[in-house]
């Protein structure tokens, strides 16, 4: 590896600061307060979290950029800190919040480096579109989160899929033809772009270098860190125009109707065990206590003869993603197209959950409480069920789907 490449990104991604104000609207994304991003990761960490939102939640925002998604999960209600290399960019992202009105709070720093830097712990943890193909390794990455997180707390990543990022993106016909590398390989790729994706601003800095990672890196590094998880989502519409032939839509931009299908984004939320001593996260505590009461309420009801709980965790909403256009990775800021829940898919995972806990031996305590609700109704409905096998409802999650186990 290039014994610079990282201080070159910085210096890359220091000039494009001035670029992308401009570029997001970001002064007037400050001015409306009605403005609020981060649709679709608060969608998927909705049935995660108490109450499915992340008001009233300490969370910190890795590689923030310029700060307008952390300025969004403020409005949203969060108590967020966003995180980022670039000086420049948190400085920007200061300037934004303090317009705004938003309570948000930026630090500069690189992700390995944030426990110690915040010297804190968070119920939320989050990172989200063009954000992994900037680091080199995903090992120490994934152990900050860890170490970032409360007991019981959640990580969520979304980001383009590395099929994506293997894909030839300057094809004008609708083939789908692997022309990058797909596996990680431990050294970078440089690029020598002399403008951002997100204009044609010339700049002085051009180099990058960026990662590959592969989808089994990814899982790998979260799993090894100690983290169980709970939902991984596959997305086929995606926020920008990575390749030539998409075609815009309701949902983003798609690939064109009648050609190869391939994943386009992927989003992964992963837990942090709460172990026998340990505290817990707010957000931990929260979905405890509902739990408790949920199965008080059950024994009563078995107590009566019959009945059934509402499962937590049900919401609906818009979903949006954003990106860059070229194919590299972007980092997650405001704008963006509204999206349906069939842009996913959904992979529930076999037995080998079980052993992922992530506690080496430890004993887990109500490690995923919100999954635990979602088993019960499925205990409800299979005990009240009519013989038709079917109960009326259609799902709780963003995949129109129920699941009553952490899934791979």
């Amino acid at each position: 590896m290039p014994a610079d490449a990282v201080s070159t990104n910085m210096r890359n991604w220091d000039e494009r600061v001035p670029d992308h104000l401009v570029a997001y609207g970001a002064e007037a994304f400050a001015d409306d307060r009605s403005a609020v991003g981060v649709e679709v990761e608060t969608r998927v960490l909705a049935p995660h979290l108490p109450g499915g939102t992340v008001a009233g939640l300490d969370v910190v925002h890795l590689q923030c950029h310029i700060g307008t998604d952390t300025i969004s999960l403020a409005r949203r209600g969060a108590r967020v800190v966003g995180t980022d290399l670039s000086g420049a960019a948190i400085e920007a992202a200061g300037r934004l919040a303090e317009r705004a009105g938003a309570p948000a709070t930026f630090v500069q720093c690189r992700n390995e480096d944030a426990p110690d830097v915040l010297g804190r712990e968070f119920d939320v943890v989050l990172t989200s579109v063009g954000v992994l193909t900037w680091l080199e390794d995903l090992g120490s990455w994934a152990r900050a989160v860890a170490r970032l997180l409360r007991p019981g707390g959640v990580f969520l990543v979304h980001d383009a899929h590395p099929v994506l990022s293997a894909l030839q993106h300057d094809r004008s016909d609708d083939l789908l033809v692997l022309g990058e590398p797909y596996f990680a390989a431990g050294e970078p790729r440089r690029f020598d772009d002399g403008v951002t994706y997100a204009s044609d601003t010339r700049m002085r800095n051009t180099v990058t270098y960026q990662w590959p990672h592969d989808l089994g890196e990814v899982l790998g590094a979260v799993l090894a860190a100690g983290l169980r998880i709970e939902a991984f989502h596959e997305h086929r519409a995606m926020p920008w125009k990575a390749l030539p032939s998409m075609v815009s839509t309701t949902r983003g931009w798609e690939l064109p109707p009648g050609a190869p299908e391939c994943p386009l984004m992927f989003s992964l939320v992963a837990r942090r065990q709460v172990l026998r001593g340990d505290t817990g996260s707010a957000s931990s505590q929260r979905e405890d206590e509902t739990r408790r009461d949920e199965q008080g309420r059950r024994g009563a009801v078995d107590a009566e003869g019959g009945g059934g709980l509402a499962a937590a965790g049900e919401h609906d909403g818009g979903v949006r993603e954003r990106g860059d256009g070229r194919g590299h990775q972007a980092p997650s800021e405001h704008g963006g197209t509204a999206g349906r829940p069939d842009d996913q898919q959904h992979h529930p995972g076999g037995d080998v959950a079980d052993a992922l806990d992530g506690g080496q031996g430890a004993e887990v305590v109500d490690a995923c409480p919100v999954v635990e609700r979602r088993a019960l109704r499925h205990e409800e409905e299979a005990s009240s069920d009519d013989g038709d096998g079917d109960t009326g409802e259609e799902g709780d999650d963003e995949c129109g789907e129920v699941h009553d186990r952490p899934f791979l």
